[in-house]
């Protein structure tokens, strides 16, 4: 099944679990994204945001660009299903970029591990949300979606560079916490 912002945009169950389980705000509408400017591709039109004030881009390859509000940026889907997939299997997929230690595939797995143990722990509910909206959207489940993010943001790194106002360029969504950073994840 191909999902499109369409879909996204007139199924009200969808975008209501989204936005209360996975953080994700669809728009009604594309909106443009102000204040940077992206080299490598034509500036993507924004199509969801984060609560923390992240934009989210299709870029004309049918692409995901993300750009945060502390100055990174990058590819971090090669679709909006992949996109998706990813949002819905993994819906701390941004931790798992800050725990990367730079891009480590392995350290990233670690952290998805991690933080999948810390949100079963928390959000009771999330399964059921998973299913619902793989159901809705056709989604797949199981891929290696941790693989995915970390080839969209590497190869995004290598052709993709957003700036700011001021010419400085955004840096990479890869992090340089390792798993052994969170004292809360420490085995004794």
């Amino acid at each position: 099944m191909t999902i499109t912002l369409d879909d996204l945009r007139t199924d009200t169950t969808v975008q209501d679990l989204l936005a209360e389980h996975f953080d994700l705000g669809v728009f009604a509408q594309m909106r443009s994204i102000d204040g940077c400017t992206v080299e490598g591709c034509p500036m993507p039109e924004a199509f969801a945001r984060e609560g923390a004030g992240g934009m989210f881009g299709l870029i004309a390859d049918g692409s995901v660009l993300y750009i945060d509000s502390e100055g990174k940026a990058g590819v971090v889907a090669a679709s909006l299903v992949e996109f998706l997939e990813l949002v819905v299997d993994h819906p701390y997929w941004q931790s798992i970029l800050k725990f990367s230690d730079g891009g480590r595939l392995d350290e990233m797995r670690h952290a998805a591990d991690r933080l999948e143990l810390d949100l079963q722990d928390e959000e009771t509910e999330v399964d059921e949300a998973r299913d619902t909206l793989r159901a809705a959207l056709g989604l797949g489940g199981g891929s290696d979606a941790v693989a995915r993010l970390h080839a969209a943001v590497r190869a995004g790194n290598e052709r993709i560079v957003v700036r700011a106002a001021d010419g400085s360029a955004y840096g990479s969504l890869f992090g340089d916490f390792r798993v052994q950073d969170n004292p809360f994840w420490r085995v004794g």
